[in-house]
């Protein structure tokens, strides 16, 4: 019977040790998780600041370039306003679309006083009322 005993013991202290092993094992491997995601996380997290601050930057490249264009785009519309008014290309577009013939004298400028000039516009603006 000492000696059944003595194997119990035995067996018992071996479970028991066995069991504060697993216990001891899975504590650590419990910790090492925790230690892996909390580095997982916070490597993630300073990728997002780092993508944020990136996609900011280019943002305002971005808008950079869109102000330039504007400006650009603006000065090429006066260029071309410009270009489109002078009295050569009217002139051209006279002849060749429109089939006018150049004026033999220059143009007469007829100075109008501006009551005279108000009379006739009010006039002007009668006969368009009652042809409606």
């Amino acid at each position: 019977m000492a000696r059944r005993k003595r194997t119990k013991t035995a067996v018992y202290r071996l479970k028991s040790g066995a069991k504060s092993a697993f216990h001891g094992i899975s504590t650590i491997l419990i910790m090492f998780s925790l230690l892996i995601i909390a580095s997982s996380s916070f490597i993630l997290y300073q990728y997002k600041e780092y993508k944020i601050t990136e996609l900011a930057e280019e943002i305002q490249t971005l808008k950079l370039d869109i102000l330039k264009l504007a400006s650009q785009n603006s000065r090429y519309q006066g260029l071309l306003n410009s270009r489109l008014l002078r009295y050569q290309r009217i002139a051209a577009v006279a002849k060749t679309r429109l089939h006018m013939k150049e004026s033999l004298h220059q143009p007469a400028h007829f100075r109008v006083d501006k009551k005279q000039l108000e009379y006739y516009v009010r006039l002007d603006q009668k006969e368009d009322e009652s042809r409606r």
